[in-house]
C-alpha cells in the first residue's frame, strides 16, 4: 500500500536529500500485555531519536507464537535525515526489517561513511565489553556458590 506523503515530507526528500522508508519493530515476552506495552515503550524511543521522523504507525495486537510466549509487531513509515540516522536506528533498536522507499540511490559523504563505521566499531565494542563484564560476575558467582554451578 503506497503512504501519500505530506508536501512538508515530499520537501525534505526531494530538496534535504532525507530517506522515505518503513520498518518493522518486534517485542517477544512471555506476558502479552507486557509485550504490548514495550513494543509501545520502543516505539516512543524511536521518535525520540534526533533525525527520524515517524508517521503511519500500524502496531498489531500480541500473537502467542509458541507457547508462553508471544509477539507484538508495528509497521512504521520513517523519514530519515541521513544514512548515519538510519545505520544508528538500525544498530540501536534492532527492526525485523527495513525497506528503503525513496531516494532510489544514496550517495554517501565519505565524512558521513566513516561516522556510519566508527558508529558501529563503537556500539560492537560497547556489545562486547557487556558481555565481558557479564562473564566475569558469572564466573565471580560461580566462584562464591559452587553449590549452584551446573554438574
Amino acid at each position: 500500500m503506497a503512504i501519500k506523503l505530506t508536501n512538508k515530507q515530499r520537501e525534505k526528500i526531494d530538496e534535504g536529500g532525507w530517506i522515505h522508508g518503513a520498518m518493522v519493530i518486534e517485542v517477544q515476552g512471555n506476558d502479552a500485555d507486557h509485550v504490548k506495552q514495550g513494543l509501545g515503550d520502543h516505539i516512543a524511543k524511536v521518535k525520540r531519536e534526533e533525525g527520524i521522523e515517524l508517521f503511519d504507525i500500524q502496531a498489531h495486537e500480541p500473537k502467542e507464537f509458541k507457547e508462553g510466549i508471544y509477539a507484538c509487531s508495528g509497521d512504521i513509515n520513517f523519514l530519515a535525515k541521513d544514512f548515519n540516522v538510519l545505520t544508528r536506528l538500525a544498530l540501536l533498536y534492532s527492526p525485523s526489517s527495513i525497506e528503503i522507499f525513496e531516494p532510489k540511490e544514496l550517495k554517501i559523504p565519505l565524512g558521513d561513511a566513516q561516522n556510519i563505521l566508527v558508529d558501529i566499531s563503537n556500539i560492537v565494542t560497547s556489545l562486547a565489553h557487556a558481555v565481558f563484564v557479564q562473564e566475569g560476575q558469572l564466573r565471580k558467582y560461580r566462584s562464591e556458590n559452587p553449590q549452584d554451578n551446573p554438574k
